[in-house]
């Protein structure tokens, strides 16, 4: 759509960009924070195509879709066993401590 304007030599106006914004939003956990951008329209407020684009950018982040996609497991400490009251399964360095995973890590070869 932007490049038929484009290609026209002419500019798209700022709420038919913001019109065809919310066209193509096609997530239903969306439809809410479209129309609720809607409304604010209607009242009367100016929303700028930047305004709209990074309130739908933050509601994609709050997805449930979203946040299970982009979900990291850093450490897990569980307060009890062998990794009570440290760093969890890494070494102050970063790497892992296997040593205290695995009693003779130490005594195994590399082809172990």
């Amino acid at each position: 759509m932007f490049n038929i304007y484009e290609k026209q030599g002419e500019p798209m106006l700022e709420d038919a960009q913001v019109r065809f914004q919310f066209e193509r939003t096609q997530h239903s956990g969306l439809q809410g924070h479209v129309q609720a951008l809607k409304a604010t329209i209607t009242t009367g407020t100016a929303v700028s195509y930047t305004t709209a684009a990074n309130h739908l950018s933050t509601a994609v982040s709050e997805l449930p879709d979203y946040i299970a996609a982009h979900r990291r497991v850093a450490g897990l400490m569980t307060g009890t066993g062998i990794d009570a009251g440290d760093g969890g399964i890494y070494n102050a360095d970063g790497t892992i401590a296997a040593d205290k995973y695995i009693p003779n890590w130490g005594d195994l070869s590399k082809e172990d």
